[in-house]
């Protein structure tokens, strides 16, 4: 797994790495396995009834919209963003874009709503607003 040497660079936006979140520190303790079809079945089931929590505006992903995803993901492990683009090569390239800069994984869109996974760091489930999300293996 390649980390950012010193720059993050969302769209046409560089910053500091230090200034956003340690990437090395945010990422320690995740999982990422790929999610097979019967996880990303249970996960569709719980995000159905989630309300967007983050909205990706016609600007694009930002800095502040990968910092308030990476804090949501400190306490919720499934999160539903909107994101208000018309066309649909956009929709799907910004979508890219989140899932790879807030590392989630892609569950479920729906129009131009999107459901994100991120498992929760080891050590971090009393820190979850709800109980951890159990996986079936496979």
């Amino acid at each position: 797994m390649a980390f950012f040497p010193c720059t993050i660079s969302l769209g046409n936006i560089d910053s500091p790495a230090s200034q956003i979140i340690s990437l090395k520190s945010w990422l320690k303790g995740r999982n990422f396995m790929k999610l097979s079809q019967k996880q990303k079945k249970v996960l569709k089931g719980l995000g159905h009834h989630l309300n967007p929590i983050i909205t990706v505006g016609k600007e694009g992903i930002s800095e502040a919209v990968i910092l308030e995803a990476r804090q949501i993901l400190n306490t919720h492990e499934l999160i539903k963003v909107k994101f208000l683009r018309e066309e649909r090569e956009e929709f799907i390239g910004l979508v890219n874009e989140f899932e790879k800069h807030s590392r989630t994984q892609l569950v479920q869109t729906i129009g131009r709503i999107a459901i994100f996974y991120a498992e929760a760091k080891a050590g971090q489930e009393k820190k979850l607003k709800k109980a951890k999300i159990s996986l079936p293996n496979i």
